[in-house]
């Protein structure tokens, strides 16, 4: 298991623990309040996802640069990649194949990702509808109309589908990385 799914396991680990609060009756959670937590676990599991990513991709490369031995090329390599991850984020499915790709020389990463319910098509899908409910969570406020409820972001169900969709997305490139 690499480094980067351990950080992983982390992060999506602090999502969980706000996700098991939503499902806690004992919480008495408000509907606003509820719509917090939600965009608030999304937010997390998207983190943990983007840290997974550039954190494969360093981790890779690095033991890929250590049996090269350090010269100038792979200096120049790593410089690139720090220049590189300081824009890089809400990865993606086509920036993740792309820092993949021009990495690692990983012809399509998401090719891994067959995943019980998916085809590799339908998991990209689903990982950019995610990135763009995240999106939408962190750059977007929603101001309430008196005595109306807010819309629903994300529902607790589609939420869980998600935690469990990232970390299946997450085994399934170790395994096609050979991890």
């Amino acid at each position: 298991m690499s480094r980067a799914k351990d950080a992983f396991d982390l992060g999506i680990g602090d999502a969980e623990v706000l996700m098991a609060r939503l499902n806690d009756k004992d919480a008495k959670l408000t509907q606003e309040q509820g719509e917090v937590h939600k965009r608030a676990t999304l937010l997390l599991a998207c983190a943990a996802w983007e840290t997974y990513v550039e954190e494969r991709v360093n981790e890779s490369l690095a033991a890929k640069i250590d049996g090269a031995g350090s010269n100038d090329f792979t200096e120049f390599v790593k410089r690139r990649l720090e220049e590189e991850l300081k824009s890089f984020n809400n990865p993606n499915a086509e920036k993740t194949r792309k820092l993949f790709r021009d990495f690692l020389a990983v012809k399509d990463v998401t090719h891994f990702w067959r995943l019980s319910g998916y085809t590799p098509d339908l998991a990209r899908q689903r990982l950019d509808t995610l990135l763009k409910k995240r999106g939408h969570a962190a750059h977007h406020t929603r101001p309430a109309k008196q005595g109306t409820p807010s819309p629903h972001l994300i529902t607790k169900p589609e939420l869980e589908k998600g935690l469990n969709f990232l970390k299946m997305l997450v085994e399934a490139t170790e395994r096609g990385l050979g991890a």
